[in-house]
């Protein structure tokens, strides 16, 4: 077995270590607990500000210096954009953002229509995320079945390439949409065409209208409307969904060997992950990096999580980290090559 595997054998030998150690967080004193759960309106304001600024800062410099670089450095600033913006809709769902909660709703309301689904449907889909992780009632094993090989991975970006995974997404945002009526609950939660029947899903979906004709004018009057659908549409349906598989692989898969059957093996694998600057930058901007931290205290606000790891870590906590997006990946396949494919001593 490779020096690969290996190392992958003693990472899934602690997994089950890790995940009691889960269950068994330091203490921490009232003061520490107030401070990591504080909001501050200034922070997320400002990142929205700045993702927002970031979306209509693109076709300004294509405008201004056309070209194959310009055009690729665009795709990244929005392909980060889209990130922050989906961790600005990530807080809303915790209601850790704004100290007003109103403002919360307002805003993961809005960053979700820059993202062209509902703020409501993913909070449905992200809470069964953390209540069924890594079971097959978890929302997110669209982007991650922890027990596959990681072979599957890249049929799953051959679905993201052809737009199956963005429309997936969509209609499970969409069919998540809340009921909004006072009376008792329905015996049966409607499906998604019904609810376009009953307008529920156009009505969700308003938020993203005018902020989608403010982009789309933005490219209009700047580079040319046809870049809104090269630079901004075509990435949000393929490279995001993408990115968004990578990310969720590394932080939920499970180690070579495991498939969450095993005696005594618990299946809620959680990683932070310690990648280069650029990485971070395009996948995981504004601590999205910090993703056990977020499963160990999911009520802290996101911008208060390098406090956690700080804690955490000066109490002797061990942190699970990832050795990065795309090397993780790499190591797993290679490791998992070199147990199909043994090699002769």
């Amino acid at each position: 077995m490779s020096a690969v595997a290996e190392n992958f054998d003693r990472l899934a030998s602690r997994s089950q270590a890790r995940s009691e150690a889960h269950k068994k967080l330091p203490d921490l004193t009232r003061d520490e607990k107030q401070a990591l759960l504080e909001l501050r309106n200034g922070i997320p304001l400002w990142h929205f500000v700045n993702s927002a600024l970031v979306v209509f800062l693109s076709p300004v410099l294509v405008m201004l210096y056309p070209g194959i670089v310009t055009m690729v450095a665009c795709v990244l600033l929005n392909l980060h954009a889209f990130n922050r913006f989906g961790q600005i809709v990530h807080g809303s769902d915790h209601a850790g953002l704004f100290a007003n909660k109103r403002w919360d709703m307002i805003t993961g309301k809005v960053s979700s229509a820059f993202l062209g689904y509902t703020r409501d449907g993913h909070q449905v889909t992200h809470n069964e995320h953390h209540v069924f992780l890594n079971t097959e009632r978890d929302g997110d094993r669209v982007w991650c079945e922890p027990e596959a090989p990681i072979s599957s991975m890249f049929r799953g970006w051959l679905r993201d390439i052809l737009f199956v995974s963005a429309f997936h997404r969509f209609f499970q945002y969409s069919s998540n949409v809340k009921e909004e009526s006072s009376s008792r609950a329905p015996e049966k939660q409607a499906g998604f065409f019904e609810r376009i029947v009953r307008r529920e899903v156009f009505v969700a979906l308003a938020p993203a209208i005018p902020v989608q004709l403010a982009v789309m004018a933005t490219y209009a009057t700047t580079a040319g409307i046809q870049y809104y659908f090269l630079l901004y549409v075509l990435p949000i349906l393929t490279l995001y969904p993408a990115l968004i598989r990578l990310r969720a692989q590394s932080e939920h898969s499970f180690p070579p060997g495991e498939d969450g059957r095993a005696p005594g093996f618990d299946r809620r694998v959680t990683r932070s992950t310690k990648g280069s600057w650029f990485l971070r930058f395009v996948i995981a901007p504004i601590y999205l990096d910090h993703h056990y931290e977020h499963h160990a205290m999911p009520n802290v606000p996101y911008y208060n999580l390098p406090k956690v790891r700080r804690l955490l870590e000066e109490r002797g906590y061990s942190i699970p980290y990832g050795p990065g997006y795309v090397a993780f990946i790499w190591q797993k396949w290679r490791a998992e090559r070199g147990q199909l494919r043994p090699r002769s001593a």
